[in-house]
């Protein structure tokens, strides 16, 4: 990008319940990999640390209700003091609110897995794909 190299690491957390705190735990998840980035020098000082997308798959049966931005799980703060309360968003793929129609039309490895996953755990005939 722009002539330098552009590093995308993509945080992926497999889910089969609901975790409330899957905000925080994403936003953790992101501050280990830059403090070990930065400990191990694969980012200089004086530059810039490399994007990450958060992706949470769920597989659960139950509809994902969980925050999906850490700023929703702090208390609010007043105008002067808002611009500190931290953000960081994950986005969630819900696999059980996928619809067949989506899926069948979709020709990506990802929707392979999930095509497959749902039919494992729907109806037992996975088994006759091995």
């Amino acid at each position: 990008m722009a002539g330098e190299w552009l590093y995308v690491y993509l945080l992926i957390e497999f889910q089969s319940q609901i975790d409330p705190w899957m905000a925080v735990r994403a936003m953790v998840y992101t501050g280990l990999l830059y403090q070990d980035l930065i400990k191990s020098g694969a980012v200089a000082a004086g530059h810039h640390l490399p994007p990450v997308f958060p992706l949470v798959l769920c597989n659960g049966t139950g509809r994902w209700t969980a925050a999906r931005d850490i700023a929703e799980l702090i208390v609010p703060l007043p105008n002067a003091l808002a611009r500190y309360r931290p953000q960081h968003r994950y986005h969630l793929i819900d696999e059980g609110r996928i619809g067949e129609e989506t899926l069948g039309q979709a020709t990506s490895v990802a929707a392979e897995l999930v095509r497959l996953e749902t039919l494992a755990a729907g109806s037992g005939k996975a088994s006759a794909m091995r």
